[in-house]
């Protein structure tokens, strides 16, 4: 029986870096989903996301706009601005380790 993945979705405004850290996060284990634009991650915040992760291209004002739509519906989620340098670390601290 294998374990739940965590459910991540991503928020980048560069396709080609989103498409990457959505791949990477997928070899690791997660079962991640991207979007780039505000319309797309505000129409997810009623899913069931472990976390939200925000990256650093995206707007002050989108940033918060999107976070306090996620707070709002899933006030437990994670929600992390990364860099996809540190990102697996962020999630790590956020949600613990992957199950095996």
């Amino acid at each position: 029986m294998t374990s739940p993945l965590f459910r991540v979705l991503v928020v980048g405004r560069h396709p080609g870096l989103l498409a990457s850290v959505i791949q990477r996060l997928r070899d690791q284990g997660y079962d991640a989903t991207g979007v780039s634009t505000d319309e797309e991650a505000l129409s997810l915040s009623e899913g069931t996301w472990d976390a939200l992760v925000i990256g650093g291209g995206v707007e002050p004002a989108s940033r918060e706009a999107i976070s306090a739509a996620f707070r709002t519906a899933q006030p437990e989620i994670k929600i992390i601005h990364a860099h996809p340098e540190s990102l697996f670390r962020q999630l790590a601290e956020a949600l613990g380790p992957l199950s095996d």
